[in-house]
């Protein structure tokens, strides 16, 4: 009697979930079994239900960026961006996608704007070097730094790694010393060899 009440409430709970919600759900699941041709049909199928269930809008984006369908995954995860206007995470992927389909200042920009809100990740910044597009460009740099700082790390890839990784790229000039806060002398790359007290 108890197992049989505690399957109809599970049940109720499972089927009161609107049917794009469901969608999206069983695509996270094929997801997590590796099958992504049939995550991506479901997260499809949720978006043909509810064009704006972020579940399916985040997790299709992700799964296009993995096929190497970078326009399209810029598209879906932008879309979830402008639902989402203050998740790190979204606009941090957006920059990825971007940066892939060949589009350096919409990805800085998007990049910038998971910055702001506290995108801390410094190892999924600079682990795939899908951002070396952007290496040149002093704002990147800038973000760089402040990754790094906010994930309490040296810099160990990326622009700021890289060997003379104080120079914006190659044939460039050196980034000028920058006293950062707390800091006793001027810096370069904000590590802890810099002077902090």
């Amino acid at each position: 009697m108890r197992r049989g009440l505690l399957a109809l409430l599970l049940c109720a709970a499972a089927c009161a979930r609107p049917p794009a919600e469901r969608e999206a759900r069983a695509g996270v699941e094929r997801a997590k079994e590796g099958d992504v041709e049939q995550a991506m049909a479901h997260f499809e199928r949720a978006l043909a239900l509810d064009p704006d269930q972020l579940v399916a809008l985040f997790n299709l984006g992700l799964a296009h960026l993995q096929q190497g369908q970078y326009v399209q995954a810029a598209e879906r995860l932008a879309r979830f961006a402008e639902l989402r206007p203050d998740d790190a995470r979204g606009h941090f992927e957006l920059a990825r996608a971007r940066a892939l389909a060949g589009w350096p200042e919409p990805a800085l920009a998007s990049l910038k704007r998971a910055v702001e809100l506290g995108f801390a990740d410094y190892d999924l910044l600079v682990g795939d070097g899908v951002f070396q597009p952007l290496y040149a460009m002093p704002q990147y740099v800038a973000l760089e730094m402040t990754v790094a700082q906010r994930a309490g790390v040296e810099p160990r890839a990326g622009v700021l790694g890289a060997p003379g990784g104080d120079t914006l790229g190659p044939g460039t000039q050196t980034l000028p010393g920058v006293r950062l806060p707390q800091a006793q002398k001027p810096c370069a790359r904000g590590d802890a060899a810099c002077g902090t007290p």
